[in-house]
């Protein structure tokens, strides 16, 4: 089994989700490479003395602004929706992903297989793009073009639904939980709010507004008192209210990780990521459908900000050791 020392020079947040894999408990984790990702990273890094934890924080930086510049600027034109028009322009952004220093980065420190895919979500007459890091155990990845081509038959054949069937089996969510998500009716709260909405008390909003830079700890008080807690094993994972599958999926990762990085910060990373899930699903409910933004780094507390930082700097902080 591989140990968190393969991983340590990765961002804390990734480092946690490709452990699981690695150890063999799930099949595949990703990070969408967004201006989320990127400015997170930096600002983490640049708060760390020189040559902190084996990380030069001028070097990591510059390959982070680098990479960021690189899909900012990268040139993409579409006048349709066609197939061979979708292929073209996703060739080219996989150019440019495949020259970003931060994919580099992320081979070199990753002992699987890091798969980078041009990301596309089509909204009625308009079309996002972006870039994904998938991360998978060695000898069990798909391809970049497997990928890419069943996202570019969502686009074109207008079947989102089936390609996040996908994705959520790439990365090894319960299929319960993966056909619960997709149950989107009107006269219902979306799939998002439902996932989170069994915990939502328990979610110390005025915390933020109280302290400057609130704990995990003070946001979600005695969070894993709820056996629901253990659901929340993935970053972006929406599970299914009450769900079994869920619970045992989440207790076996929670294990794994607490036995080479201990309870309390695997602890706090399942908290985290209830914390996203809850604040990406309130602007959905709050806002109009897929105005969803994953929160920036800080957003949801000191620990937050921290997991943007190597792991290896973060497990030396007092209360991790």
């Amino acid at each position: 089994m591989v140990s968190q020392t393969a991983v340590e020079r990765l961002p804390t947040f990734v480092a946690l989700e490709v452990l699981s894999v690695l150890q063999g408990e799930r099949r595949g984790a990703s990070v969408p490479l967004d201006g989320t990702y990127f400015g997170g990273i930096s600002r983490a890094v640049q708060a760390l003395s020189d040559e902190e934890c084996g990380i030069d924080p001028e070097s990591r930086t510059s390959q982070v602004q680098q990479s960021r510049l690189l899909l900012s600027t990268a040139s993409v034109q579409l006048d349709s929706f066609e197939r061979d028009e979708l292929r073209t322009a996703s060739d080219h952004l996989y150019e440019t992903a495949e020259r970003l220093p931060e994919v580099e980065f992320l081979r070199s420190e990753y002992p699987g297989e890091c798969v980078v895919v041009p990301e596309w979500l089509r909204t009625g007459r308009v079309a996002d793009w972006g870039v994904r890091a998938y991360f998978f155990s060695e000898g069990d990845a798909p391809t970049s073009d497997e990928i890419l081509e069943k996202n570019i038959d969502a686009v074109v054949n207008g079947t989102r639904p089936e390609f996040e069937r996908y994705q959520g089996e790439l990365h090894g969510y319960p299929q319960c939980c993966i056909e619960a998500f997709h149950d989107r009716t009107q006269d219902r709260p979306g799939p998002e709010w439902r996932s989170v909405e069994p915990l939502a008390a328990r979610f110390r909003g005025d915390v933020f507004r109280q302290e400057q830079n609130p704990s995990i700890d003070d946001v979600l008080p005695e969070f894993f008192e709820s056996e629901d807690a253990y659901s929340f094993f993935a970053r972006e994972f929406f599970p299914e209210p009450d769900c079994a599958t869920a619970r045992a999926a989440g207790k076996r990762v929670y294990e794994v990780l607490r036995e080479e990085l201990g309870a309390a910060l695997v602890q706090d990373y399942f908290a985290l990521n209830y914390a996203f899930c809850y604040a990406v699903a309130k602007t959905l409910r709050e806002q109009a459908p897929n105005q969803s933004r994953r929160p920036s780094a800080g957003e949801l507390g000191m620990e937050h900000f921290s997991s943007y930082a190597p792991l290896s700097h973060v497990l030396t902080f007092p209360k991790y050791a």
